[in-house]
């Protein structure tokens, strides 16, 4: 099997630090999660695949925010383990997790902190044959450690379809909505709190059946003015008349 390292390197390439992700789980006992890898349909055949944490995502907690979360300090890091459907939060000095949970997620990407003692989880609820009919879609769930809260973000009742069965990335705006890249369908949609529909974004296909993947998007802070000044930029851009507010 595959022995993913969590490294931290220096911004010259140096590598500080090593942490091997199931030492991990077996120095906090964890361990019991190690058979979530395997497909109920393919017991017999051992794992479903060599990549047994397939960890996806390393995120530090900032001093800025760390006030916001009372079980965890600052630099205290936040893990995707997906074929575990596990996140996890501990601390790289000690190696000792502080808190985790598998639960309610299948397949997950991508968990930040979002504020105010809260973790945001792109939920793909993939879904597997055995497991019959569509789940309803891929989701953002935010969990709250220190108080055991779970909400759905995103879907709603007014939301389109979303689904994507592997990768997807999202982003938390500052103006209170989402921006979400549905990676398997190339598309990227803003939704706002409520699960509207602000606009979205398809790939142009390549055939009569594929289309590209969009494995990220990201929303930067940056004014139409610094935009033209780059070398790259068109001058036959699009804009926005009237700005968007959220409901």
């Amino acid at each position: 099997m595959y022995h993913e390292p969590i490294l931290h390197v220096s911004a010259d390439g140096i590598v500080l630090d090593r942490l091997n992700v199931l030492d991990l789980l077996y120095e906090n006992d964890l361990e019991r999660y190690i058979p979530e890898a395997y497909q109920p349909q393919a017991k017999d055949k051992g794992p479903q695949t060599k990549d047994i944490t397939h960890m996806n995502d390393v995120e530090p907690l900032g001093a800025s925010l760390a006030g916001e979360y009372p079980l965890f300090e600052a630099g205290d890091l936040l893990v995707s383990i997906r074929d575990l459907d596990l996140v996890l939060v501990f601390d790289p000095d000690t190696g000792t997790v502080k808190w985790h949970t598998e639960d309610p997620f299948i397949m997950h990407h991508d968990p930040d902190f979002i504020g105010d003692g809260w973790i945001g989880i792109f939920d793909n609820a993939r879904d597997f044959t055995f497991r019959g009919t569509m789940l309803g879609g891929s989701r953002i769930v935010a969990v709250q450690p220190h108080t055991d809260s779970v909400e759905i973000r995103f879907p709603t009742e007014h939301s389109d379809p979303f689904y994507t069965a592997s990768q997807g990335k999202w982003q938390q705006l500052r103006n209170g909505n989402m921006l979400l890249a549905e990676s398997r369908t190339g598309r990227v949609v803003e939704v706002t709190p409520k699960g509207r529909t602000v606009w979205e974004w398809i790939h142009v296909p390549y055939d009569d059946d594929h289309v590209p993947a969009v494995t990220e998007a990201t929303r930067y802070d940056l004014t139409a003015t610094e935009i033209a000044s780059w070398p790259c930029s068109s001058m036959n851009t699009t804009s926005f008349t009237q700005p968007f507010r959220p409901e």
